[in-house]
């Protein structure tokens, strides 16, 4: 039994290893140029879930779920979904605004503007 839990991880999906050698290859590295910039371009905008943030909201405001709120509105275009699930939020997180803070104690590793994005939220859904 192979304990690699790369090559396991790979055979669980259904991969094969000569094909995850492709990504070694010039073809695959040019194929991944335009995925890498539009991840750039929607770095600060985007959420990626890692929850890094937790703690580090001094309200308590739901940080990744209310930027995914926006999302679904902004990139996806499910403005009432987003609203809806937005509305769905604890009354006294629908409450804060970005400005009752000072400045914004979130720092997202992943580059988001956080007090941006959950002010575009707190003014589209409120």
């Amino acid at each position: 039994m192979e304990t690699d839990s790369s090559r396991r991880n790979f055979l669980v999906a259904g991969l094969s290893l000569p094909v995850a050698g492709l990504a070694s290859t010039p073809a695959y590295q040019a194929s991944q140029a335009p995925t890498a910039r539009v991840d750039e371009e929607i770095r600060p905008y985007y959420c990626r879930m890692c929850h890094q943030c937790s703690g580090q909201r001094p309200k308590d405001v739901p940080v990744p779920e209310t930027i995914r709120y926006l999302a679904y509105a902004d990139f996806y275009g499910q403005f009432a979904l987003g609203r809806e699930r937005f509305l769905a939020l604890p009354e006294e997180a629908r409450a804060l605004r970005c400005g009752d803070c000072a400045s914004c104690a979130v720092r997202c590793p992943n580059g988001v503007h956080v007090s941006e994005r959950l002010a575009g939220a707190q003014s589209l859904f409120a």
